[in-house]
């Protein structure tokens, strides 16, 4: 990870130009994401295999619940990036 995912908690995909390689490898190292709540495209979601884990919310007022939810609890925050960094190792690395 880099210096900056290793002092993140948090991460929110910017909008409206997001970055699937960002997020993927906030992931990889272990750190909570946040999508945004008007995706141009779900492609991230959907093609990275990560929908269950993490979605686009549907209102600016579900984005921002999230986002502080997210904030004031680090269990649930820690235990998501640990599901993300898990599903991104199981789905896009090869062995060795």
């Amino acid at each position: 990870a880099s210096a900056y995912q290793a002092a993140a908690d948090l991460v929110l995909e910017p909008y409206p130009f997001g970055s699937a390689t960002a997020v993927l490898e906030s992931c990889l190292a272990g750190v909570s994401v946040v999508l945004p709540y008007e995706p141009p495209l779900d492609l991230l979601v959907t093609n990275h295999g990560l929908g269950d884990l993490i979605q686009n919310p549907e209102t600016e007022e579900d984005y921002v619940e999230h986002v502080c939810r997210l904030a004031s609890q680090a269990v649930e925050r820690e235990q998501l990036g640990a599901a993300l960094r898990d599903r991104v190792l199981a789905r896009h690395t090869g062995a060795g």
